[in-house]
C-alpha cells in the first residue's frame, strides 16, 4: 500500500511505476512498468461571479443565473438556502446555474442570505468552500401613502407651490 510519504516522495503528476519480481533462487523478472497520475491537491475554491447585475434578487431577476469560474469540468456543488444544487463545468471552467423559485423560497428574503460553493476536480478533490452574500427582495412594496395635500387637498392660488408629501418602505424611489 502506498503511504503519504510515498506520495510526498513521488510527488504531484504524471509518474512512471517500475517492478520486478525477484523469486527465492534470486531469479529476477523483466521490469513492468505503469503510467499514473498522482493528484492529491484540492483545486483552488471556485470563484462566483456578481449574481443579478448587483448581489440584490429583486420579483424581476429570481431566475437569475449565478456564474462562477472553476477546474475546467470540476463539479460544482452550489448550497442556497436548504437546497444543494449541481453544475458541471465547461472545458474552460466555466459554470452556470439558473435559480428557480425553490432556491429562492428557500433562501428567504432578506440581506445578508449566503450562496456557498464547492468545487470537485475531475479526480474527486474537493476544494474548500467560497461564498456570496446577496440580499433577496422580491416582495413588491406596499403602495404608497400621499398625505394630505394643501391641508384640504384642494390647491388654490396661494398653495401652487405646495409640497406633496407621504410615505412608502424605507430607501424606495
Amino acid at each position: 500500500s502506498l503511504t503519504s510519504a510515498d506520495i510526498t516522495s513521488i510527488g504531484q503528476g504524471t509518474k512512471t511505476i517500475s517492478v520486478t519480481a525477484t523469486d527465492t533462487a534470486g531469479n529476477i523478472s523483466s521490469v513492468t512498468s505503469k503510467t499514473i497520475t498522482v493528484d492529491t491537491l484540492a483545486p483552488n475554491a471556485p470563484v462566483i461571479n456578481t449574481i443579478a447585475g448587483d448581489n440584490i434578487i429583486n420579483a424581476n431577476e429570481q431566475t437569475s443565473s449565478i456564474t462562477g469560474t472553476s477546474e475546467a469540468n470540476a463539479t460544482i456543488n452550489l448550497t442556497i438556502g436548504a437546497n444543494t444544487r449541481t453544475v458541471t463545468a465547461d472545458a474552460s471552467g466555466n459554470w452556470t446555474y439558473s435559480l428557480t423559485s425553490a432556491d429562492i423560497t428557500s433562501i428567504g428574503q432578506g440581506s445578508g442570505k449566503t450562496i456557498s460553493v464547492t468545487q470537485t476536480d475531475t479526480v474527486a478533490n474537493i476544494s474548500s468552500v467560497t461564498s456570496k452574500i446577496i440580499t433577496v427582495d422580491t416582495l413588491a412594496p406596499n403602495a404608497p401613502v400621499i398625505n394630505t395635500i394643501a391641508g384640504d387637498n384642494i390647491i388654490n392660488a396661494n398653495e401652487q407651490t405646495s409640497s406633496i408629501t407621504g410615505t412608502s418602505e424605507a430607501n424606495a424611489t
